[in-house]
């Protein structure tokens, strides 16, 4: 299989919202709230697509997972006691075919994440994950992140995310 990850062009959006639409099938199914119908969507992904920030990681022609990786820090981060200084950096939307789980394509996309953030200069980079998707935070920890508290996001209200950070 010869996978390579990329910045996602214009023409992969409607194989990336697809990719969406599985995902939260899978999510929805498996007791994890994070997303839904209405989130991720084809707005957040035009923007990040034409802002040059969305990735897919691609393989035998088809793309099997997508992630945003900016410097577009939310401002719910404030309340959080983050513990390493420096420019912050962001991974949003990481997301894998519920098809391709456990091939490791989330760990490759982290780590192109944080070598896109340090060629841009950053120092360290922040994330969220709600509190009941327990693998992502596995994946994050296995990759070497840190939790360093929770916070609200007002595109839902009603659930708690956990923070995590890890210096680059």
């Amino acid at each position: 299989m010869s996978e390579r990850i990329r910045p996602a062009r214009r023409e992969d959006i409607p194989q990336v919202l697809a990719l969406y639409a599985r995902v939260v099938t899978w999510m929805l199914q498996n007791g994890y709230r994070q997303w839904n119908t209405d989130y991720p969507n084809r707005a957040f992904l035009e923007r990040d697509v034409d802002a040059g920030t969305a990735f897919v990681a691609e393989a035998e022609g088809a793309i099997q997972g997508s992630f945003t990786a900016d410097g577009n820090i939310s401002p719910e981060y404030a309340a959080v006691a983050w513990q390493f200084a420096g420019r912050p950096y962001s991974i949003h939307r990481l997301c894998v075919d519920p098809q391709a789980k456990g091939k490791g394509i989330a760990t490759r996309m982290v780590a192109y994440a944080e070598n896109t953030a340090r060629a841009q200069g950053a120092q360290v980079i922040r994330l969220d994950t709600c509190a009941d998707n327990s693998r992502a935070q596995s994946l994050y920890l296995r990759a070497g992140y840190v939790v360093r508290g929770t916070c609200k996001l007002p595109r839902r209200p009603e659930l708690d995310f956990v923070c995590m950070e890890k210096q680059l």
